[in-house]
């Protein structure tokens, strides 16, 4: 019960500072930083997948309602939460996934890809929604890559405040 409590205070907080913060601020007119997705990305590899997906949900569709959105979030971090634990497989062998209390306080290469792959999916899925058409994928790629690199230097910045290095 304690640990459900804490989670739904860190899905909460990273609510608000997307909201209130992270969507009043758009770098080059192109990149938007997306924090919230840190909830999916460092949740306990204990969680089950139908579980996670559907916080995934609760929480991009969170995003979309002060966000004035369509679902463009709700969907991507759904997606996300789906293929969260394919994609941690495949960046991570079984026996470094038994330890998970490790997983993410050692900051490790293989981690970083982790990241930065899951950050790129749920960008280039909200930008591909938003633009709706094959015609602006030039523009959607730029903003993908804008906003992959300013979300994964918050991401890399706020993990490295509360986890520490070993």
């Amino acid at each position: 019960m304690k640990d459900f409590l804490f989670y739904t205070l860190i899905a909460v907080l990273l609510v608000l500072f997307q909201i209130f913060v992270f969507n009043q601020i758009h770098l080059f007119g192109f990149g938007c930083i997306f924090i919230y997705v840190l909830f999916i990305i460092s949740a306990p590899l204990s969680i089950k997948p139908a579980p996670l997906v559907v916080m995934g949900f609760l929480l991009g569709l969170s995003v979309d309602i002060f966000s004035n959105n369509y679902g463009t979030n709700a969907a991507a971090t759904t997606l996300v939460a789906y293929i969260r634990p394919r994609t941690i497989r495949l960046f991570f062998s079984n026996s470094k996934l038994e330890n998970s209390v490790k997983f993410f306080s050692d900051f490790t290469p293989d981690y970083y890809k982790y990241l930065i792959t899951i950050i790129a999916i749920h960008h280039f899925t909200v930008f591909m929604l938003e633009a709706f058409t094959f015609s602006l994928i030039l523009l959607v790629l730029l903003k993908t890559a804008i906003s992959t690199v300013s979300t994964a230097i918050f991401i890399f910045f706020i993990q490295s405040l509360f986890f520490k290095k070993k």
